[in-house]
């Protein structure tokens, strides 16, 4: 009677195995000796290293990993389910060795991971011939050029020759990148500010475009006469600058000065004598009794002599002729249309190669580097820089 009872037992153990064999699949039977290990090769795709893996029967996904001749231990890279990977993210220098290896792993219902064998060690070399990228840069914005400098040396190491071509004014910039082949990129103003010239606009608007940001304008109302907003007396005249004044007139009413109108024309015209009228097609309801005037531009040190509160998208915290500039209020500005671009040839962003250029570009400008730079001289953090916009091309 025992051994009967034994025997059904072992009988109902098995049938219960063989029943859980086919709920979940002959492919939960799987052990790291069944894992074969994979076989991998690594090519170039525009200027970067792409890895292919030899599928591995049974595996649920493989983990890439990187070694350069400055790293101590092997970088995971990523993990995926695909058997092919671009590697932007490398690092090293020209003509140096990158080294890639590979390993299958399978995951099974209880989320159990089982690793295969390392594949093989592979070795890319980067590339010793240097594509050259050309900058257009004002050369009165000092800073700029300073940031993009900064760049030269750490785009060598991608195969990248970045060349600087400091142009007179910040139009010679839109000039040179739409007449002129042999430039690629140009750092440039707010598109809110392109699309506040008709002419401007009209005349470059549709061969520029955004690949990545620099840092998003804070505008700021100053004073070198007042300290506060509740200083200002009736009557005061505040300055704005002509290219800008859409943008002004939504910082004075974020200030509490005036009420806008619902709908805003676009700001062309918006110079000259034309300039009262457009303040009057925009401005609701005044809340203090201000007078607003344009000009062209606004000079800290001209500031400090000429007017009693203006506003700019300029950082001013130094004290200019003697005079203090109060910074009254900051309306800082989050959306794209105020920050500051990295632009391309509209037609270049259909070139995959360009893009994967540019990207490069964008990516050593956006560095840690950038940003201690930003917040040393300018003290203040740069915006924009989590928006990829070179995705949008692609």
């Amino acid at each position: 009677m025992k051994r009967i009872k034994r025997w059904i037992a072992v009988s109902i153990v098995f049938s219960f195995l063989l029943g859980m064999i086919g709920i979940f699949g002959t492919q939960e039977i799987v052990s790291a000796a069944t894992l074969a290990r994979p076989t991998i090769k690594v090519t170039t795709s525009s200027g970067n290293p792409k890895i292919t893996i030899g599928k591995v029967a049974g595996a649920t996904g493989y983990r890439i990993y990187r070694k350069t001749a400055t790293d101590q231990k092997w970088v995971k890279v990523v993990t995926t389910k695909k058997t092919a990977y671009v590697d932007k993210k490398w690092k090293a220098a020209m003509g140096s060795k990158v080294r890639y290896t590979v390993k299958a792993y399978y995951k099974d219902a209880s989320g159990k991971i089982t690793w295969s064998k390392t594949a093989a060690v592979k070795n890319w070399t980067v590339p010793t011939k240097m594509t050259k990228v050309k900058v257009a840069i004002p050369n009165t914005a000092r800073f700029e050029l300073t940031c993009w400098k900064k760049m030269i040396d750490p785009l060598k190491a991608e195969g990248i020759d970045l060349e600087i071509v400091e142009v007179d004014w910040e139009r010679g910039v839109l000039e040179e990148i739409t007449t002129n082949n042999e430039i690629d990129l140009c750092p440039y103003g707010a598109m809110e500010f392109l699309r506040a010239d008709a002419e401007l606009y009209g005349k470059y608007g549709s061969k520029v475009t955004p690949v990545g940001y620099e840092t998003s304008l804070a505008d700021r109302i100053f004073s070198p006469k007042y300290e506060s907003l509740k200083e200002i007396p009736d009557g005061t005249v505040v300055t704005v600058q002509y290219y800008a004044a859409k943008r002004a007139l939504k910082t004075l009413e974020a200030a509490g000065l005036l009420k806008l109108k619902k709908e805003l024309p676009v700001a062309q015209g918006a110079f000259g004598d034309d300039f009262q009228g457009y303040l009057d097609s925009c401005i609701d309801q005044y809340l203090k009794d201000i007078k607003i005037e344009g000009c062209y531009t606004v000079d800290a040190g001209a500031a400090a002599d000429q007017y009693d509160v203006f506003v700019t998208d300029m950082s001013y915290s130094v004290t200019e002729k003697g005079r203090t500039l109060h910074e009254l209020f900051t309306e800082p500005r989050t959306d794209e249309g105020y920050m500051t671009t990295i632009l391309a040839r509209t037609e270049d962003t259909k070139d995959p190669a360009k893009l994967d250029l540019f990207e490069k570009v964008v990516e050593a400008y956006q560095s840690e580097e950038t940003a201690a730079f930003y917040e040393t001289v300018q003290n203040e953090k740069p915006a924009g820089w989590d928006i990829d916009v070179i995705s949008r091309y692609r």
